[in-house]
């Protein structure tokens, strides 16, 4: 019963919704506008899903703003020549 409550709160619904806008709005601002620079569009993320949702959207643009970058530099591949970024298959 804990769990439906938990699923259906405003709070984490907001949230989630700041994480989609931090994947929708850089997507749409570099096809608008491909010169931005990365900080424009992070503040364009920010100002947006603040618009769109108060502050709890804002805290959920940041989580992957954040953790991306610490993410990426985590999976380095091992190959011939020796650590390299990233990899394809």
């Amino acid at each position: 019963m804990a769990l439906k409550s938990m699923l259906k709160s405003k709070t984490l619904a907001k949230i989630l919704g700041g994480m989609g806008v931090a994947v929708a709005v850089p997507l749409v601002l570099n096809a608008v506008y491909p010169q931005a620079s990365p900080n424009v569009t992070k503040a364009v993320a920010g100002v947006s899903s603040y618009l769109l949702g108060g502050i709890e959207t804002v805290i959920g643009t940041a989580i992957p703003m954040f953790l991306g970058p610490m993410m990426a530099s985590r999976q380095q591949v091992q190959s011939g020549a020796g650590l390299t970024q990233g990899g394809t298959l």
